[in-house]
């Protein structure tokens, strides 16, 4: 009898458990899980990244290559034409400088063997030098060099007429001295112009005389001042006449030598 009772209850509780898998879970409001499978797949978790190796540029900018940097590659030559193009004009002219430039060269040796005795050699040569053309003579040289002085004799004389004009009526010291002067450099100008008609005899001895006249008259201006107790308003001016006038005597002492 006690045996009926247990396997009644037995298949009472087999018959509920039939009947409660039978109704959907979410029937009763909430989800049961009475799933005894493999518990559910999970993904995957991602694989660590891999650290890639340092790419070959990048461990040559880290560490310096040791190896010499390529040679650059030759330039190519320039085409004929390229050449033709850019000596075009240019090597004709560039001889005519050479040659001008090695005859400015013997030029300026000979103009300055021919002012070599001079007062002032500087200012003979860059008196002489610019109209110099072709082989240096002394004749020439000198005919120039004495032009150089009058026109500088000239100057002075207009500067001890403006300053006559200047003290009229004034200073009668620096009248009687300005008077002294403006006597001494018109004889200056005569005593030149007869120095270029004895060059052009060859008459060496009167060209002489005549230029070493200028050279004293001009120091008698200025001494005329000095004894005035004047200053002197024109040294540089008087300075260069009598260094020009000194030019011409020592190429006329080359041409009387030679």
């Amino acid at each position: 009898m006690e045996f009926n009772k247990t396997l009644l209850l037995v298949v009472s509780l087999s018959s509920l458990l039939l009947s409660c898998n039978a109704v959907p879970s979410s029937f009763l409001g909430f989800n049961l899980d009475f799933s005894f499978g493999s518990p559910p797949e999970t993904a995957p978790s991602p694989s660590p990244a891999t650290e890639t190796a340092p790419s070959l540029a990048l461990a040559t900018e880290i560490v310096p290559s040791l190896t010499l940097a390529p040679e650059t590659a030759p330039s190519p030559a320039p085409s004929r034409d390229g050449i033709e193009e850019l000596t075009d004009g240019v090597g004709t002219g560039l001889l005519d400088k050479v040659k001008a430039s090695l005859a400015g060269t013997i030029l300026d040796s000979t103009v300055s063997n021919l002012c070599k005795d001079a007062e002032n050699i500087t200012l003979c040569i860059n008196t002489i030098a610019p109209f110099m053309h072709g082989q240096a003579d002394p004749v020439k040289a000198l005919e120039i060099e004495i032009d150089a002085l009058f026109k500088q004799t000239e100057k002075v004389d207009g500067i001890v007429t403006k300053l006559i004009a200047y003290n009229h009526g004034g200073n009668k010291n620096l009248a009687d001295t300005l008077k002294v002067c403006k006597d001494n450099y018109n004889s200056n100008l005569d005593d030149i112009k007869k120095a270029v008609k004895a060059v052009k005899k060859v008459d060496i001895g009167t060209a002489q005389s005549m230029l070493s006249s200028v050279i004293g008259v001009s120091e008698t201006c200025k001494d005329t001042f000095r004894e005035s107790g004047l200053e002197f308003p024109f040294p540089d001016d008087s300075d260069a006449v009598t260094q020009l006038a000194g030019n011409c005597l020592g190429i006329l002492n080359i041409i009387r030598v030679n």
